[in-house]
């Protein structure tokens, strides 16, 4: 039972899961494999001059597309992609802020029942910030923060310690994301949001050294 234990804890931390509220070396495992009725082993278990019989009764089903090379229907092909390469940045430090326990779907269009296109993509480790400000008043008014179910801290806590790590009010975003310099020419093509920090402070809103 011990090495069961061990290969659950390794699987566990594998995955990533190395918080206080859940780590591989802390978790706590209950173990309930227990042997095989003595009445079904009868029909099962295999002997001398008997084959080894099926261990439940049962309807099985197979299915396979050519939609991918993995004989897989699109959709669960490429969400399971997306999950593994979010997996390879967390743990090769390229993206050290993901945490595990990710979710993926997407919604894929047919066209004579071949996919042919994305319409939506769903990834979830999501987090949405909001910020209320009034006229004349430097620090907001009020922060909401909202994981969506993804995260593993309170988002009253994330609430507190955004306001111990950056200065909220207007001057305080300028001055730390150095907005006033001359970097907004390159968003008027290709969007403000999604693209990388640049070395001279362009697209600075990107950073995640706060994190």
């Amino acid at each position: 039972m011990g090495r069961i234990d061990a290969i659950a804890r390794e699987c566990i931390r594998d995955i990533g899961y190395e918080q206080d509220q859940f780590h591989h070396e802390t978790v706590e495992i209950t173990n309930l494999l227990h042997k095989q009725s003595a009445h079904i082993a009868q029909g099962v278990d295999a002997g001398e001059n008997k084959d080894e019989g099926a261990g439940d009764q049962g309807i099985m089903f197979g299915y396979a597309t050519t939609e991918t090379e993995e004989l897989m229907p699109a959709p669960i092909h490429y969400a399971h992609k997306i999950l593994h390469r979010l997996a390879e940045v967390r743990k090769d430090g390229t993206e050290p802020t993901l945490r595990p326990d990710a979710e993926s779907q997407l919604s894929v269009r047919y066209e004579d029942g071949k996919p042919v296109g994305v319409t939506s993509i769903v990834l979830s480790e999501r987090c949405t910030l909001q910020l209320s400000y009034a006229i004349g008043v430097a620090k907001p008014l009020s922060i909401y923060v909202d994981t969506f179910g993804t995260g593993d801290v309170d988002p009253e806590k994330i609430e507190a310690a955004i306001m111990r790590v950056m200065d909220l009010t207007p001057r305080g975003i300028r001055s730390y994301l150095e907005l006033n310099r001359p970097i907004y020419a390159r968003t008027s093509a290709y969007g403000h949001f999604g693209r990388a920090p640049e070395a001279d402070v362009g697209f600075s809103w990107e950073r995640t050294d706060l994190v």
